[in-house]
């Protein structure tokens, strides 16, 4: 067998044919993490606006919407985290989220000081 050199002819005048670029895969290794965090005084709950959210052990942090929601884009997976939103005296976290790689996991509402004889919200006893 007679290798022939990028860009060669063969004996009829076809060019065999320069390197082909190298095409990259595009495998999405990150994932996406939504949800919301709210506030929890006596029985009621209202949305936090405007406070971190962290996917701990990585750089992807997110802001809380008006509506208290949040969605925290590029963190690496696959994995798992704790997710942690602290609105300066008390933190709430999520342990043992799991990330895959191009997938959006809705973690729920991370709730700041629930209430544990009130409850919060529907979970009100009362």
């Amino acid at each position: 067998m007679q290798l022939n050199p990028p860009g060669a002819l063969n004996a009829t005048g076809v060019n065999l044919g320069a390197p082909r670029p190298v095409t990259a895969v595009s495998n999405s290794m990150v994932g996406t993490i939504v949800g919301a965090v709210s506030s929890c005084m006596g029985g009621d709950e209202k949305p936090l606006t405007q406070v971190t959210v962290k996917v701990q052990g990585t750089a992807a942090t997110a802001q809380s919407d008006f509506d208290g929601e949040f969605s925290i884009g590029g963190v690496p997976a696959p994995g798992t985290y704790t997710v942690a939103v602290s609105d300066g005296t008390v933190t709430a976290t999520r342990m043992y989220v799991p990330v895959a790689p191009g997938e959006t996991i809705d973690i729920g509402t991370l709730a700041i000081a629930p209430d544990p004889i009130a409850g919060c919200g529907d979970d009100n006893p009362l």
